[in-house]
């Protein structure tokens, strides 16, 4: 039997998508002292 294990995460942003507009919302916000979640499907972030 699988258990799946939940974590419950918080932030002020939550950013869909790791290419380069997705990294640079990330980064904008970031420098703005704000909380953020990125994902990305795929196993490398960045421009593909």
């Amino acid at each position: 039997m699988n258990r799946k294990r939940f974590v419950e995460l918080s932030a002020d942003i939550v950013i869909c998508g790791g290419g380069l507009g997705g990294c640079a919302s990330a980064m904008a916000a970031l420098r703005n002292n704000l909380k953020v979640i990125l994902t990305e499907e795929t196993d490398w972030i960045g421009c593909h």
